[in-house]
């Protein structure tokens, strides 16, 4: 089987790491996760969408959908910038936690475009309940969908919302000895990176970077069904890519 290419879209570069070993995961060695969206440290911009303006995290995220929507409407995969470079798969990544945040956290000018859209994150005075998950990961699947109209999601676009945090996945593959303390619902704990900070040198994650969330990627890969089924969004994910997958064609 040929090569997969898929263009990975995410809050930061940390995400990507884990977001490639679980799609390393469900694709096998022959999936290549090409990253759009940070660039990574020390690599050259792959267009001119990357400016001196870029916006980080989230707000990068709904920065990068502003700017590959298209007027004529259509799928964000047949994008010219994304077609040219023969994508199988576009994945967009969001942390579900973004649920609670604010347009006015980002710019002056995201906030005032954001102002225009029909659809905006689903915040209130108080967090919305977790357990369960799923209403706010879909509110926030919506709210992300219109950061891209009149572009809408293809086939071939995944929507990866780890709740409330990509950390939650990491968490869910560490061996049974590794004494970490979770609080009820891995995917409900607003603390799961701050719980992996005291373990073992070689479990633990001291601070928000892709080289210490790379020390994970082959135990993710290896345990990548227990991720599953300890958090649904992964589950969700998994199913998504292999739906995803089967639309064009490939197994």
């Amino acid at each position: 089987m040929s090569e997969l290419t898929v263009a990975v879209v995410a809050e930061g570069e940390s995400d990507q790491v884990v977001i490639k070993a679980a799609l390393t995961a469900i694709l096998g060695a022959d999936c290549l996760p090409l990253p759009l969206k940070p660039v990574p440290t020390g690599q050259l911009a792959p267009t001119a969408q990357h400016t001196r303006g870029e916006e980080k995290g989230w707000c990068g995220v709904f920065q990068w959908c502003r700017q590959y929507r298209q007027e004529s409407g259509g799928f964000l995969e047949d994008h010219p910038l994304l077609s040219a470079r023969r994508f199988h798969l576009v994945v967009l990544h969001l942390d579900a936690d973004v649920a609670e945040k604010r347009y006015c956290d980002c710019s002056n000018a995201i906030a005032a475009e954001a102002a225009t859209l029909e659809v905006l994150p689903c915040v209130d005075s108080l967090p919305p309940p977790c357990p369960p998950v799923q209403p706010a990961t879909d509110a926030l699947r919506a709210v992300l969908r219109s950061w891209l109209l009149p572009t809408d999601i293809g086939p071939r676009t995944l929507i990866c919302i780890p709740s409330k945090a990509i950390d939650s996945w990491v968490a869910a593959a560490l061996p049974d000895d590794s004494n970490i303390k979770l609080q009820g619902d891995v995917e409900c704990d607003p603390d799961v990176l701050a719980r992996l900070h005291p373990l073992r040198k070689d479990l633990r994650i001291r601070r928000k970077s892709s080289k210490e969330y790379a020390k994970h990627t082959d135990r993710i890969i290896a345990e990548w069904s227990r991720v599953c089924q300890n958090c649904s969004q992964a589950r969700r994910f998994h199913d998504d890519v292999l739906a995803a997958v089967r639309s064009f064609g490939r197994t």
